[in-house]
C-alpha cells in the first residue's frame, strides 16, 4: 500500500469508533481471517454427519476386537460388523456423538430399537445403528 492510499484512509476514517484506518485495517483483516476458518471447519465435515465416534466390540475368526464409526452419516441404516469386515452381531455400543443414536437386531433397522443418547452405552447385541 502505497502512502497516499494509507493517508486517504485514514481521513476517511478519522472519528471512527474503532480508530484509525490502521486499527480499521487490522480489524478487518482479523474477521476475514476468522471467516475463512469457519468456512474451512464447515466444509471439512458434512452436514449430514453425526460428529464424534460410535465404537462396539465384535468377535472376527475367534477373537473379540473393537470396532468404531467415525462420523457417521445421519439417517443411514449401518450394518456395524460389516462396517469393519466382521459379520454376526456387535455389542457394547458406546455413542460418543453428539446425536441419538438407535440400535436394531435386524439388518434393515426394521425392529423395535433401542435408542442411545449421546454418552450412554447399550451392553446387548446388536447388528445395526441409525443415527439422527
Amino acid at each position: 500500500m502505497s502512502r497516499a492510499d494509507a493517508a486517504m484512509i485514514m481521513r476517511c476514517t478519522e472519528g471512527h469508533p474503532y480508530g484509525s484506518g490502521i486499527h480499521l485495517m487490522r480489524f478487518a483483516h482479523r474477521a476475514g481471517v476468522i471467516l475463512v476458518a469457519l468456512a474451512v471447519s464447515a466444509l471439512s465435515q458434512p452436514a449430514d454427519a453425526a460428529q464424534g465416534r460410535f465404537t462396539f466390540r465384535y468377535t472376527a475368526d475367534g477373537h473379540t476386537r473393537k470396532g468404531a464409526l467415525d462420523n457417521p452419516v445421519d439417517g443411514k441404516c449401518i450394518d456395524v460388523t460389516g462396517s469393519v469386515g466382521g459379520s454376526g452381531r456387535a455389542d457394547t455400543g458406546k455413542n460418543r456423538t453428539r446425536t441419538v443414536a438407535t440400535v436394531y437386531l435386524s439388518i434393515d433397522c426394521e425392529d423395535d430399537g433401542v435408542l442411545l443418547l449421546p454418552g450412554e452405552t447399550h451392553p446387548i447385541p446388536f447388528k445395526t445403528v441409525r443415527f439422527g
